[in-house]
């Protein structure tokens, strides 16, 4: 099964579009997307209520089921 991160920066990749300019879009940092992509949130971000925030943010951005994406983690 396909990891959260990998999802994520796949769907990113196929749509073209860098992290810095998600991170505009996103107002989330570049770090924290980093992060998001290689599955480790939990090293940056404290809690799993702030995680799984970040993630729907950031997978609904990229047209992916946010809320069922941070429900997963």
């Amino acid at each position: 099964m396909e990891s959260i991160g990998s999802r994520i920066k796949a769907a990113r990749e196929s749509k073209g579009i860098s992290i810095i300019q998600a991170q505009k879009d996103t107002r989330i940092s570049v770090g924290i997307l980093s992060a998001i992509e290689a599955d480790r949130a939990q090293e940056m971000i404290s809690g799993p209520v702030y995680i799984k925030s970040f993630i729907k943010k950031y997978a609904n951005y990229l047209g992916l089921d946010g809320a069922s994406l941070a429900e997963s983690f």
